[in-house]
């Protein structure tokens, strides 16, 4: 059996592991401004996509008895909806690298994936 070994300070809550892992043995709930990532002990499946899919590094496999692990991080709202929608550690370390690639800070900084697709549509519209 296959200990799941999850490095709490690198975990930045983005929802990659628990998206990818298909049986589901990684649990994440978002309540309110909370969200909670629940990881099991071991995990018996023969993969390791959430290891691939984890952009800190967090998630390695083990041998021998593991400890089931909960994380819990607050949700920063939208800027424009008020919807909680990432975490400060996600945000923290996706926009440098969005940054560096766009050449400055992107213009949606602050806004849940529904204001971003709003803000980019109605852009849009302007343009026609």
């Amino acid at each position: 059996m296959r200990t799941l070994e999850v490095a709490g300070e690198k975990c930045i809550g983005c929802r990659a592991c628990s998206s990818i892992c298909a049986p589901l043995h990684i649990s994440l709930t978002d309540v309110g401004n909370r969200r909670t990532i629940a990881f099991p002990a071991s995990c018996e499946e023969d993969c390791d996509l959430c290891l691939r899919a984890c952009p800190t590094g967090a998630i390695a496999f083990g041998a021998g008895p593991g400890k089931p692990l909960t994380l819990e991080f607050e949700l920063i709202p939208c800027s424009k909806c008020g919807k909680p929608f990432a975490t400060r550690e996600e945000m923290a370390f996706v926009l440098p690298k969005v940054s560096k690639v766009l050449g400055g800070e992107p213009d949606w900084k602050g806004l849940c994936p529904e204001c971003r697709r709003e803000e980019s549509a109605s852009g849009l519209r302007v343009a026609i």
